[in-house]
């Protein structure tokens, strides 16, 4: 992190702000990412033989109707 004198105008200060925050909610944006990615690919065809090999067939058919 740079360092910020005193000196420095409230502008500038105000934009390192600004940017610090975004770079902050970017990264807890890629954990959450992350974290959901990984949830999915755990979940992956857990649940297969719960649903017939026809149920999305079956299920788009019912929403045409």
């Amino acid at each position: 992190m740079q360092r910020v004198g005193p000196d420095e105008p409230r502008s500038k200060l105000l934009l390192r702000l600004v940017h610090a925050g975004g770079d902050a909610l970017e990264q807890g944006m890629d954990l959450v990412t992350r974290q959901r990615q990984e949830a999915i690919k755990a979940s992956s065809g857990k649940y297969a033989h719960a649903f017939n090999v026809d149920y999305l067939a079956d299920l788009r058919h019912d929403w045409a109707r």
